[in-house]
């Protein structure tokens, strides 16, 4: 046993040498110190920490409340910054006692100090008068608030109150009892329809206060009158009276009582308030009855009433009404008349008429106003070549009277009627064909468009355009039912098919516009009062036999073979330096100093006469992308034929049938993919596309598929010039080395 303990005791000494070889945790100590800067309101909280401890104070501050428990103090915290901290607390009651203690906490634990105390400062009370209420001819009662009574006890409060307002000769109205936070004092014996100033005081050790003067004007009962009844029917009549005085408050109410007996006014309806004649109709009454009333107006000084009258309702008797002809018939629709030829003794509230296909069911209605004289109703929807039945009717208090039972039958139908517009929108390959179904005949139109052609006599092309009246339209555009040509005559008329046949309007005619050779078929607009037509491809050159062309289609560029670039190369470039449209071989990467539009030079499938194309400026590149109407809804990336590139469509864009389009261009140039075939619609309908064909550097060309690069004839400094930019990650203009090989794309501009 011996042994064990001393092994034991041997194993306590060295957990305590090993243990001993890491530095215990200390909490921080802090100091709570004296409350400085006390009002009745506030006051700052200080304390010192005096040891930190093992660790940095990570939050410090003071815990307070109104007794010295602190289980559920309010807290506030503090900088933890430096040794020497404080805080301000506010929103203290006045003369209140508060108990505080410092805090500090590091991870190594959380210190307190010692609780002590201070106490705000007492001041006067505050008080608030308030509006009055319960005026009478000789009393109110006066209301006022005391948001604090300054950290003392109110001694006393009231009100003071005169008939003037610099509270001369004034009186004292003083409140009995212990007040809350709010009192009322009610005072009496004063003077009817007078004015009176008042003002809530209080008091408490420190001294009184006064609130603002605020006034009221004792009221008097109201005096009305009673006139005589007018609109009186079988069963309803209207009730008259005026309040002549309201008695010094908008808030009379006023009204009637009645009955059938003068002595026995039971019933009673109101009509607003305020004084002024009023009146009020009153309704269920029995027919050739004598009925008695009196106005009455009541405010807080009691209720009075004018003279007992009375009046007499008529005799209960039906309107009388007769059903005329109907009128206007067609297969669809017909005019039904009526006349009411007697109201009765009570005015005509509802007139119309029931019809249907059956004259024993007459289901269905339709109204056509109020009162007496002749009336009429069209009804829409029949059916074409269909007996109907009417008979007007007319209602008052009493009953319903009906008409004889009439008929009439609808007519067959015929062809609709349709007019040809002229066409507008008209371009080099495309219009829009207007019209118009006026009317329908009498049975649906099923279907409307245009025939047209070439030749007035062979309107061999047909287009629908929906169905039913009104105006039609159809714009012909990309080719999808044919291809309009440029500068040609074609001959077109509105259709329109019902049940009856089809019509035809009259036969008109356009002309599509001259195609400028080399052009698309597309407008844009580069300035607010410019517009152009772009090549039908970019530009391309051949040095060995200095010729100029557009490439055939719109998506071809050269590529890598432009490294061949030289004034005996016969093959054909397409990626030239700035302004080297007197130089176009020019592969050094300097001495491009001056601008050369290309369009200065006859282009071989572009007209072959200089002068007629040039390249856009910075600013029409801008204009055109970003500033015309709906710019950036016209512009995205593509693919067209496998050719990566940029879509820029024309103003007046019609997205071409069996195609689809989406707009941005910060997306993948996979976004739009055309055919060959699809393409063809897009680029009949006016779209441009500019291929990613790359930059050429000297001989070294780069980019081609993921890159386009359009020179603008704009020039940025001596060394760099500006062109349209795009890749995958966006499009943007931009500048750039003049020596840089970069596409060019012209323009024409349209001649108004």
């Amino acid at each position: 046993m011996k042994a064990k303990l001393y092994l034991f005791a041997a194993a306590v000494m060295m957990v305590a040498v090993f243990s001993g070889c890491k530095e215990d945790p200390v909490a921080p100590t802090v100091v709570t110190k004296p409350a400085s800067g006390i009002s009745e309101g506030m006051a700052t909280l200080n304390a010192e920490i005096t040891n930190q401890g093992t660790d940095a104070v990570t939050k410090c501050g003071f815990y307070y409340n109104t007794s010295t428990d602190m289980s559920y103090p309010e807290v506030v915290e503090a900088n933890a910054g430096s040794s020497n901290f404080s805080a301000v607390i506010s929103n203290l009651e006045p003369g209140k006692t508060y108990y505080y203690m410092a805090y500090a906490k590091s991870n190594a634990g959380l210190a307190e100090g010692e609780v002590l105390s201070f106490a705000t400062q007492v001041v006067k009370p505050k008080v608030e008068t308030r509006a009055v209420s319960e005026v009478t001819t000789s009393g109110a009662t006066l209301n006022a608030a005391i948001p604090s009574n300054g950290g003392s006890a109110i001694t006393s409060c009231g009100f003071y109150y005169s008939t003037s307002e610099n509270m001369s000769n004034k009186q004292t109205a003083e409140f009995s009892g212990t007040p809350d936070s709010l009192f009322s004092v009610a005072v009496s014996g004063l003077q009817s329809f007078t004015t009176y100033y008042y003002k809530a005081f209080a008091t408490n050790a420190l001294g009184s206060v006064e609130g603002e003067v605020m006034q009221f004007t004792t009221v008097i009962r109201p005096s009305v009158t009673t006139n005589a009844a007018t609109d009186i029917y079988s069963s309803s009549a209207t009730l008259n009276g005026n309040v002549t005085n309201h008695g010094g408050t908008t808030s009379t109410i006023r009204g009637f009582v009645y009955g059938t007996s003068a002595d026995n006014l039971a019933d009673s309806v109101t009509s607003g308030t305020g004084s002024g004649a009023y009146s009020k109709s009153i309704a269920g009454l029995a027919p050739s009855t004598t009925y008695y009333f009196k106005a009455f107006a009541s405010n807080s000084a009691g209720t009075v009433y004018g003279e007992v009258k009375q009046f007499f309702t008529k005799t209960a008797v039906q309107p009388t009404v007769t059903t005329s002809n109907a009128t206007d018939i067609t297969s669809t629709s017909a005019t039904l008349g009526g006349n009411v030829t007697a109201a009765g003794n009570d005015p005509v509230t509802v007139r119309g008429f029931v019809w249907g296909t059956s004259s024993n069911n007459l289901s269905n209605n339709i109204e056509s106003g109020s009162g007496t004289g002749s009336y009429t109703k069209a009804i829409t929807g029949l059916s074409p070549s269909t007996t109907y039945y009417y008979k007007a009717y007319a209602t008052n208090a009493i009953s319903t009277s009906y008409g004889e039972v009439k008929q009439f039958t609808t007519s067959s139908p015929s062809m609709p009627t349709v007019q040809t517009n002229a066409a507008t929108s008209i371009s080099m390959t495309g219009a829009t064909l207007n019209g118009n179904v006026t009317s329908d005949g009498g049975a649906t139109v099923t279907a409307r468009g245009f025939v047209c052609g070439t030749s007035a006599s062979n309107l061999n092309q047909t287009v629908p355009s929906g169905s039913g009246t009104g105006s039609f339209t159809y714009t012909i555009v990309g080719g999808l039912l044919f291809q309009l040509a440029p500068s040609t005559t074609y001959y077109y008329k509105a259709y329109a098919t019902n049940s009856a046949g089809t019509a035809y309007g009259e036969l008109k005619q356009f002309t599509t516009l001259s195609h400028p050779q080399g052009a698309i078929d597309g407008v844009f607009s580069i300035s607010v009062s410019t517009q152009v037509y772009f090549s039908q491809g970019n530009l391309q050159y051949r040095a060995s036999t200095g010729t100029w062309q557009f490439a055939a289609n719109q998506y071809d560029c050269i590529g890598s073979a432009n490294s061949n670039i030289s004034s005996s190369y016969s093959g054909w470039i397409d990626l030239f330096g700035w302004g080297t449209g007197s130089n176009p071989t020019n592969s050094t990467t300097s001495s491009y100093s001056t601008f050369t539009d290309w369009g200065n030079n006859a282009i071989s499938n572009g007209g072959n006469q200089s002068g007629l194309w040039r390249t856009l400026t910075k600013d029409e590149w801008g204009y055109l992308l970003i500033s015309r109407t709906n710019a950036t809804s016209l512009v995205g990336k593509a693919t067209v034929n496998g050719v990566a590139g940029l879509i820029i469509l024309p103003d007046n864009w019609t997205l071409p049938p069996l195609c689809s389009f989406t707009s941005g261009t910060g997306s993948a140039f996979t976004t739009n993919t055309y055919t060959t075939s699809q393409w063809a619609l897009m680029e009949a309908a006016g779209a441009v596309f500019l291929p990613a064909a790359g930059v050429r550097y000297g001989t070294s060309v780069s980019g081609v598929g993921s890159g386009g690069y359009y020179w603008s004839s704009t020039a940025y400094d001596s060394g760099n010039a500006l062109s349209l930019n795009f890749s995958g990650s966006g499009a943007r203009i931009d500048y750039g080395l003049r020596g840089f090989g970069r596409s060019v794309r012209l323009v024409r501009v349209v001649q108004n």
